[in-house]
Parts: C-alpha cells; sequence; structure tokens
C-alpha cells in the first residue's frame, strides 16, 4: 500500500508563506492593465507584496483595446479602487483605455496609475490626463496607488480626444507615419525643427525610426533648407531609397521667415527631372511643408 501523498516542498512553501496584509480592513482591488504577459506576471507579484487583490486578465477579457465601449462597460462593473496601466508596452493603448476611463460618467471617478513608459510617451499622456498619478516601476508603487486612492474625484473629461494645442496624434497622420512603417529622417539641413520634436513624441507604436536608408526602409524624409539641400536630397533619394519606397521633401513656406531660394513648384519639378512623381502635400507646421513623392513606374 502507497503512503500518503506528500506535496512537493514548493508547493508547501507556497502556503507556509505568510501572505502580506493589506494597510486597511478591507482589501483594496487593483486592475492591471499590462498589455505583455511576461511584464504582467512580475507586475502582479510586485502589487501583491504590497497587500493589494489584483486583477490582471489580458486587456482583451476586459473588452479589447479597440473596443473602448466594451472596456468602459467592464470597468463600470469592476469598480476596481485603482487602474494601474503600464507604459512600457503600447503606451497609446493605455493612452487610450485612461481617456475612455475619464470621458465615461460611470468610470470617470475611477483613480488612474500609470506605472513606466519612456519620457516623451509618459509626458503625452500627463498632456491629457492630468490628475493621473505616474510612477516608475522601480519606485513604491503602493506609495503612488494611495496617492490616487486618496485624491479628490477627478472631473470627467469632456472628450476623448487630446486638447488640440497639444497635438500628439496629428503630424505623424499627416505624415502617413503607420505602424509598421520603417521610415528614415534625412537632415540635409542641420538647423533645429520643432515639428521635427512633435513627430518623434508622437511616432505610433510599432513604427520603426531607423538610421539610414536601407532595403527595409518603407518611407524618409528630407529636411531641405536651400536649393542645394534640395537637389541633393533627390540625388540622395534616387541612389538609395529602395523602389517602393516613398520620401517627403519638407521644405520651408515662402510665406515664412525661413522661406528659401526655391518654392513647391520648384521642389515638384526637380522630382520630377530626376524619375519622381508628387501625390500628396503636407502642412507641417506655420513655417514647413512638404510633398510626398515616389518613384515613376513607367
Amino acid at each position: 500500500m502507497r503512503g500518503p501523498f506528500r506535496f512537493p516542498a514548493v508547493v508547501l512553501a507556497c502556503y507556509q508563506t505568510p501572505m502580506p496584509r493589506p494597510s486597511s480592513l478591507r482589501q483594496k482591488t487593483i486592475r492591471l492593465i499590462c498589455w505583455n504577459e511576461a511584464d504582467a506576471i512580475v507586475r502582479v507579484r510586485i502589487l501583491r507584496r504590497a497587500g493589494y487583490h489584483v486583477i490582471a486578465d489580458p486587456p482583451e477579457n476586459a473588452g479589447g483595446a479597440k473596443n473602448p465601449g466594451g472596456m468602459v462597460r467592464y470597468f463600470r462593473e469592476l469598480s476596481p479602487d485603482a487602474v494601474v496601466i503600464d507604459l512600457d508596452r503600447l503606451p497609446s493603448h493605455g493612452r487610450e483605455l485612461g481617456l475612455s476611463l475619464r470621458a465615461s460618467k460611470s468610470t470617470s471617478h475611477l483613480r488612474l496609475v500609470f506605472a513606466g513608459g519612456v519620457p516623451a510617451k509618459i509626458e503625452l499622456v500627463r498632456a491629457a490626463i492630468s490628475d493621473a498619478i505616474f510612477t516608475p516601476w522601480e519606485d513604491d508603487v503602493a506609495a503612488a496607488i494611495e496617492r490616487a486612492i486618496a485624491q479628490p474625484e477627478p472631473p470627467r473629461l469632456a472628450s476623448r480626444e487630446l486638447p488640440k494645442a497639444i497635438g500628439p496624434g496629428t503630424l505623424e497622420r499627416k505624415l502617413d507615419i503607420k505602424p509598421q512603417t520603417h521610415f528614415a529622417i534625412v537632415s540635409v539641413n542641420r538647423s533645429e525643427n520643432q515639428w521635427l520634436d512633435e513627430l518623434l513624441a508622437s511616432v505610433p507604436d510599432g513604427a520603426t525610426r531607423q538610421r539610414r536608408i536601407d532595403a527595409g526602409t518603407t518611407l524618409a524624409l528630407f529636411t531641405v533648407a536651400s536649393r542645394l539641400d534640395l537637389m541633393r536630397a533627390f540625388d540622395q533619394a534616387r541612389a538609395s531609397l529602395p523602389p517602393k519606397a516613398s520620401l517627403w521633401i519638407v521644405h520651408p513656406k515662402q510665406t515664412s521667415a525661413l522661406a528659401a531660394d526655391f518654392n513647391q513648384d520648384d521642389v515638384r519639378d526637380a522630382g520630377l527631372a530626376l524619375g519622381f512623381v508628387d501625390y500628396k502635400v503636407c502642412a507641417v507646421d506655420k513655417d514647413w511643408s512638404a510633398l510626398k513623392f515616389a518613384r515613376r513606374t513607367s
């Protein structure tokens, strides 16, 4: 006859290890939103050690990142004490969720904590949801959560759209930088450009900025400030740009204080002369405009 069943030592250790107690009589519920399974496991451990009851199902189980309405219904019914959103992966998804929760009457009261993320992405979220709490994962996340819970009820956002004065999510769409785009910025002109800072701060998740043009490039941006810059840009594009890639020539507007010794007609003529055809125009900002080209196929 076999002896009594013995639990493995690892399992027994789980039962023998005392669980940390929450800081109040009622254990607080935290809904963790993390877009990577491996990261989620680590984040859950951090929060549970701090004494929280953590729900960390994949975001798809809460309605899906592309279904804000479903997410709002889920959070309304769950009503957690705080929502912790990981910004280390897919920060634009986290921003979208936060905006959806803040814009809904039934979920605008939820306390939001954004953890991790790179500075540029954090600032975009902070500009949109200024009352949220932001913390690195390496710091005392529990203290940040308690700070959020102790806050007065946050105001409801009138709209899910970011303020127009902020502008993230606009310029990259104008310039056709989408997820899966492999783009290179070729600054023939070395002057400082504020529009470039805005663009780099709002590059969508999944897009890749390359150091130089190569066989995988799908889009190139050339900034030019003189006729000589313009001709060099087209020469470089003709020599190095893959056949199916497109390019933008970003140039000063004639109405700008930066106006150069050429205009948009000159840009178009130079491209046509070197085997390119223009098919889109973009107003980058008050000083800069852009013309998009592809190689002529026939």
